[in-house]
């Protein structure tokens, strides 16, 4: 896209960023929170929910 060194290529991502934050912040809001809560139950900790819970489900956003 030979955007080096150019005003569109600082502006682009400037302009992108915030939109990845609000459809990050979306997806993460329709996770199921009984999904958590259940995982809590069981003894999971914050960091286990997150990498074996929350981070597979959000593969697919992340990667887009």
């Amino acid at each position: 896209m030979k955007l080096s060194d150019t005003l569109a290529g600082v502006a682009l991502p400037q302009v992108v960023a915030p939109l990845m934050v609000i459809v990050l912040k979306n997806f993460f809001d329709q996770l199921p929170v009984e999904l958590e809560e259940s995982a809590r139950l069981e003894g999971a900790s914050r960091m286990k929910i997150l990498t074996a819970i929350i981070l597979p489900l959000s593969r697919s956003i992340i990667v887009a």
